[in-house]
């Protein structure tokens, strides 16, 4: 779990939990309804390329935390690159991610690593694809990287104060999503069924750029079990420092020669070791 929370961390990668419950109403979803959701899991996303600059704040304990600058640059479909840099110009470690691996360099130590994806938790799920959805505010059914339309049938909708709740419940996880009142996408929480794991997703401060509305502030919490049954909580805030969409940005990612190979568990140990 330690490994994981690393990972989390230095990756900015999560899983998380939620689940507030009010009065609702199950509904029939009219026309309106459906084609919102269709733009939110079929159709080509409008963001297909996004870079900006972050401010990241991690929690990986209660009542500890740390934040940073940084920036993020993702293609749809083809990669992304994280990097943190507590000072400005000063980049400390980059990540690499694609749908089959990572690559993190800590330019701290003058070390990277590379580890494949189906070798991390959520794989099966469809983690790359996950992700990518996560930092763009995009709907998601796990395990399903190219979901169909009839795959949206399955969701049932249920009408509350704020909006509409959409839930979709499977064999091993319930899958909770929240509209607000102008169908925009809000909130996201998944909980496994033997309550070893549960994720929460919350997108606030919208702004409109170019046509595109996109949340400036996400927030991800993720409560697991650990293997002695102690509840461990991780907590994310992304917050978008006036984004790009869809514009020429450079995705090279070169390694100096002199930096070392090593494993992502002693890549990790090294960060585990400043904090």
């Amino acid at each position: 779990m330690k490994r994981f929370s690393s990972i989390f961390f230095i990756l900015t990668l999560c899983l998380l939990w939620g689940c507030h419950s009010s009065k609702m109403v199950v509904t029939k979803p009219n026309r309106q309804d459906m084609d919102a959701l269709k733009s939110l899991i079929l159709e080509k996303p409008p963001v297909r390329e996004l870079s900006s600059k972050v401010d990241f704040w991690f929690s990986g304990k209660e009542g500890i935390s740390t934040s940073m600058k940084g920036s993020i640059k993702l293609k749809m479909d083809s990669c992304m690159i994280l990097s943190l840099q507590p000072f400005v110009g000063i980049e400390i470690a980059r990540c690499l991610i694609r749908p089959d691996s990572i690559i993190i360099v800590s330019r701290l130590h003058q070390i990277y690593a590379v580890e494949a994806l189906k070798n991390l938790p959520y794989a099966t799920d469809g983690l790359y694809k996950i992700l990518e959805k996560l930092l763009t505010n995009r709907m998601f059914i796990p395990g399903k990287e190219e979901p169909r339309e009839k795959d949206l049938n399955t969701f049932v909708w249920q009408k509350q104060k704020e909006g509409m709740k959409l839930s979709l419940e499977k064999r091993n996880y319930t899958l909770f999503y929240l509209l607000d009142a102008h169908q925009q996408y809000n909130q996201m929480s998944l909980n496994s069924d033997d309550l070893s794991s549960a994720l929460t997703v919350n997108y606030t401060d919208f702004q409109e750029t170019k046509s595109i509305t996109f949340p400036r502030l996400v927030e991800i919490n993720a409560k697991t079990k650990t293997t002695d049954k102690k509840p461990s909580t991780l907590k994310l805030k992304l917050t978008y420092l006036k984004p790009a969409f869809n514009s020429a940005a450079d995705f090279s990612f070169p390694i100096p020669p002199k930096y070392k190979k090593v494993t992502v568990n002693e890549l990790i140990k090294r960060f585990d070791d400043m904090l």
